[in-house]
């Protein structure tokens, strides 16, 4: 007998994925997970546990209907892997969805490169594709500055890396790490350069992108971040430059709704920007769960949540934004035996 049920179809189930799980059972949804881990954090609390890569959606679309379970939405949060999964599916199934080609200029690297080329010609450094360790070395040769190597379609700075004098001796060991975690033949090559990174929250709603949060971020090294602080640090003009071109930039690409974070390279002088990248998913590390809501005023889960419900949604960019600071720490090799004032954190306001 076919199963009656009315399931939420959620992709991936790590930690940064528990808070929009949770959100949805606490909505009082049936979720059908698919996570390739037994242990993920989501699994306990899945109604089904579907043990599936989360990019195989043909496997997954096949599986739904063999078993005849009716979806009412396709979703996820804070990852990259889920983001052509989710949109993909959604259009399979006839759930409310985002087309997926709008989504593949965000999953995908040299897509957005190529997009930007295509309608901005600004705002962007030099790039290109690179299939071997003689394409890196082509375009370094011809690149006045230093290069960054990243894999096309990976996250969370894997495989990032900037190639200069001091570590050219490597770029074979790091040309085979980046591509290693790409599901590309190839990977993107770029311009370094030089400035400070800023960090953009936002959401879209009916095609219009609203941005809700901004932070001056800070790195350990190369593409390991250490702290994000919450607005960012930005003259106003510039601020406001980067704003319209943001929103605009979004509402190009063809996204419909959904959660959006963006990374940009501001000029030391604060005269321009270059986009990093931009991802249709919340940020990593509960910054759309948490951080946005508390910066914002606006509580984004609960309007992405409208929007696959089809329900109306009203929102407005913030005027004023609260501060906060996204801390991450790195430490030598040991236990942690005890952490201090947790308690008197817990009741700052």
């Amino acid at each position: 007998m076919p199963d009656s049920t009315k399931y939420v179809l959620f992709i991936c189930g790590g930690k940064w994925q528990l808070p929009w799980f949770r959100y949805l059972k606490n909505k009082g949804h049936k979720i059908i997970l698919v996570d390739p881990y037994t242990h993920s954090p989501c699994v306990p609390e899945a109604d089904i546990h579907m043990v599936y890569d989360a990019k195989d959606h043909d496997e997954i679309y096949h599986l739904i209907k063999e078993n005849d379970f009716e979806i009412e939405f396709v979703t996820s949060d804070q990852t990259d892997v889920s983001t052509i999964t989710v949109a993909t599916l959604s259009q399979k199934l006839g759930t409310k969805g985002n087309d997926p080609e709008a989504v593949k200029i965000f999953s995908n690297k040299f897509e957005n490169r190529d997009f930007l080329q295509k309608h901005y010609k600004a705002h962007y450094p030099a790039f290109s594709k690179a299939f071997t360790v003689n394409d890196l070395l082509s375009f370094y040769f011809e690149t006045p500055e230093n290069i960054i190597i990243k894999p096309a379609d990976a996250q969370s700075s894997r495989g990032v890396f900037k190639i200069d004098k001091h570590n050219l001796k490597d770029i074979h060991k790091l040309f085979d790490e980046a591509i290693s975690f790409s599901s590309q033949d190839y990977i993107i090559v770029e311009e370094f350069v030089k400035g400070k990174e800023i960090t953009v929250e936002g959401i879209c709603n009916n095609h219009k992108h609203y941005t809700l949060a901004t932070s001056s971020k800070k790195h350990f090294r190369t593409g390991i971040a250490s702290e994000l602080r919450y607005p960012a640090s930005l003259n106003s003009a510039l601020l406001k430059k980067l704003y319209e071109f943001h929103n605009h930039f979004i509402k190009k690409t063809g996204l419909e709704f959904g959660i959006t974070h963006s990374e940009y390279i501001v000029n030391e002088e604060e005269t321009d920007f270059w986009l990093v990248e931009a991802a249709c998913r919340g940020g990593g590390s509960l910054i759309p769960s948490h951080i946005v809501p508390w910066v914002s005023g606006i509580d984004i889960y609960d309007a992405y949540y409208k929007f696959l419900t089809e329900k109306p949604v009203e929102i407005e960019e913030p005027k004023e934004f609260k501060h906060a600071i996204l801390y991450f720490f790195e430490f030598k090799n040991g236990t942690v035996q005890k952490m201090e004032g947790l308690d008197e954190a817990r009741k700052i306001q």
